[in-house]
């Protein structure tokens, strides 16, 4: 009923020959390009700010998130947000010697991977001339000579499987909801072991090192942000396991507490992990070499901007040196945008001795001629449309109506459509003379009809689903009202 109700309107040969016009009439343009970038001469290595240049671009830009390694414009220099990990490392090396392997086993194992047992045998026999040739690597023949790789390997699984199995344990025990001391009215509940109290992480550790020795450590780590958690040689890396799946890394999953994280949605993988600041994670995490942690985030510092300007001063300094370097190309970039608009581009370019001192005729490009857009189709599937890109520009749909727009702004006093773009997140300007606008030609035309149809029907059959599915429209059709309507109904039917 849907689809039938949808059935697109036919589309019209004028709507053709629009589509037609937006991918094949192309722009003939000429570019300058002024890069304000660190390796252009446009940057001035040398130039000192002022400090109320370095106080205005702090006080602007201070609570915009950090971007320490942007090459663009985006100044940033709020701090991240930060933890501090307690943490319990179990060994599984240090359980590996104490796992007992049943012969048997053992033997069932080797028989089902031999061909994964293997020495390093030295050739018996030497070449009289030329290198000596390579140690090869030979099966072994029996489980008695691979025996003892047999069970240092069970071993070593079956360590991993107890470190994670410590883990579990040692987080039930630090995760153990209040129990009542009695059941009589106003009784106090008694706090257990898992209250994210300053000693909780030393009493665990004193209490499993006893159990296992040598094999529990416990560890603090510094305020961390997220990128340093991840670099962090022992856990970093080291992931939730949940079942037989493998969760979070650890340095996503200490983020995911109250303070620095929202919530994560009911039935989310990560609502898990979430946590307040001082209780352990619920979820148990293991590195490649099946070591075990058991961590909580003891506290916490939210994004914050820093605390003085001084703080991030080299910063500000380099960065007010790229906001130099641009505005000096953009004050360049207008003035030959006012030039060209009366004597062309090209002659402007060359003509301006100012500007040569920054860029040479490298700067002047000759993009092949572009549309507006691009149809592209593959076999079997329906065609799209996507903003062109331009040689040596790329893509950008605003720039791209701003080449068009400039096919009406011919004058007799400035006889060269002109436009000056900037592009902050390049640190470049570019400024567009429109040479001319191609048509369409009939070939164009036959080329893309039946593309405009097949994408016209489709986007208008599209667009009316999305109306008829519509809330508004389904309540409409329904005649739907609501409980208020009902009663303001009956309330006007009883006062007339």
């Amino acid at each position: 009923q849907a689809v039938a109700a949808c059935k697109a309107p036919p589309v019209s040969e004028a709507d053709v020959r629009d589509f037609v016009r937006q991918t094949s009439e192309k722009a003939d343009v000429v570019v300058a390009t002024l890069a304000a970038t660190e390796n252009s001469k446009f940057f001035d290595n040398n130039y000192a700010p002022t400090e109320e240049e370095l106080t205005k671009l702090f006080e602007k830009h201070k609570n915009t998130a950090s971007r320490p390694h942007s090459q663009g414009l985006d100044f940033g220099y709020q701090q991240p947000e930060a933890v501090q990990i307690e943490y319990l490392r179990i060994s599984a090396d240090a359980l590996r010697d104490k796992q007992q392997i049943d012969e048997t086993v053992a033997y069932n194992y080797w028989e089902k991977h031999k061909d994964e047992f293997t020495r390093e045998v030295t050739p018996e026999s030497v070449p009289a001339s030329g290198p000596a040739l390579p140690p090869r690597r030979d099966k072994y023949t029996t489980f008695t000579e691979a025996r003892a790789e047999v069970i240092s390997r069970l071993q070593k699984a079956k360590a991993d499987e107890a470190a994670l199995r410590i883990a579990r344990e040692v987080i039930d025990e630090l995760t153990k909801p209040w129990a009542t001391k009695t059941t009589q009215p106003g009784a106090e509940d008694a706090a257990p072991e898992s209250q994210p109290t300053e000693d909780a992480y030393a009493k665990a550790h004193l209490k499993w090192s006893a159990k296992y020795p040598s094999a529990i450590n416990r560890a603090s780590l510094p305020m961390l942000e997220r990128d340093a958690l991840g670099k962090n040689a022992e856990l970093g890396q080291a992931t939730g396991k949940v079942g037989v799946q493998q969760g979070l890394e650890l340095s996503q999953a200490a983020f995911l507490v109250e303070g620095i994280s929202d919530p994560p949605e009911q039935g989310s993988d990560q609502l898990r992990y979430f946590r307040k600041p001082g209780e352990t994670c619920s979820v148990a995490f293991a590195d490649a070499q099946g070591n075990a942690f058991v961590f909580r985030t003891s506290e916490i510092r939210p994004k914050q901007p820093p605390a003085k300007l001084d703080l991030v001063r080299e910063r500000l300094v380099a960065d007010a040196r790229r906001q130099h370097a641009y505005e000096r190309a953009g004050e360049l970039a207008k003035a030959l945008q006012e030039r060209a608009a009366k004597e062309g581009i090209e002659a402007a370019f060359r003509n301006d001795a100012e500007l040569r001192k920054f860029v040479d005729d490298s700067a002047l490009r000759y993009p092949t001629p572009f549309a507006r857009t691009l149809c592209m189709a593959q076999p079997g599937s329906p065609p799209y449309v996507m903003p062109a890109s331009i040689q040596g520009i790329g893509s950008d749909p605003k720039l791209l109506d701003a080449f068009f727009g400039l096919a009406g702004a011919r004058t007799t006093t400035q006889p060269h459509p002109v436009v000056v773009w900037e592009q902050p997140e390049q640190q470049r300007w570019l400024v567009i003379e429109l040479r001319k606008i191609l048509p369409p030609t009939t070939a164009d035309y036959g080329q893309y009809r039946t593309q405009a149809v097949a994408y016209l029907q489709r986007e208008r059959q599209k667009n009316l689903l999305v109306e008829w599915f519509d809330r508004a429209q389904i309540k409409t059709r329904l005649k739907w009202k609501s409980e208020a309507d009902i009663r303001e109904a009956e309330q006007a039917a009883k006062k007339g």
